[in-house]
């Protein structure tokens, strides 16, 4: 599939939809290797902080909304330099500021701020795959 999109000339993007909840865009310029490019892009459905973990802690805890995902998948993505992750939070949230953090080794690191766009999703950039929370303000 990734070699039949890199040689379609009219192609930019390729999105890989999730319903009403995700979507993962990879842009053609960013695949580096179609043969070897990983299109495994599946999250469990479990969180990985708690509830009262959450309510502990000082920047989730002012959050309106946490949103988890974990991939199944860790690590860098084969093939492809980076891909586009559209998360849906919510049309209620649109215009909010929402922070990105990258859950390692049990440690929040912010990655990104950006606004809910009018749909409801939050959209960030990443090389590589693992546990990401989102949370809006």
């Amino acid at each position: 599939m990734m070699t039949a999109f890199t040689k379609n000339k009219k192609a930019k993007t390729l999105t890989l939809d999730y319903g009403t909840k995700m979507k993962v865009v990879v842009s053609k310029s960013d695949v580096k290797d179609a043969a070897k490019a990983d299109l495994d892009f599946s999250v469990t459905g479990k969180n990985f902080i708690s509830s009262k973990s959450i309510n502990k802690n000082k920047t989730l805890s002012k959050a309106e909304k946490v949103v988890q995902m974990k991939f199944v998948n860790d690590g860098k993505i084969k093939g492809i330099e980076k891909v586009t992750i559209n998360r849906r939070v919510g049309k209620s949230y649109a215009g909010q500021k929402a922070v990105v953090y990258e859950y390692t080794d049990g440690k929040l690191v912010k990655i990104a701020t950006v606004k809910v766009n009018k749909n409801g999703y939050v959209s960030f950039k990443t090389d590589h795959l693992g546990k990401f929370v989102i949370a809006v303000y």
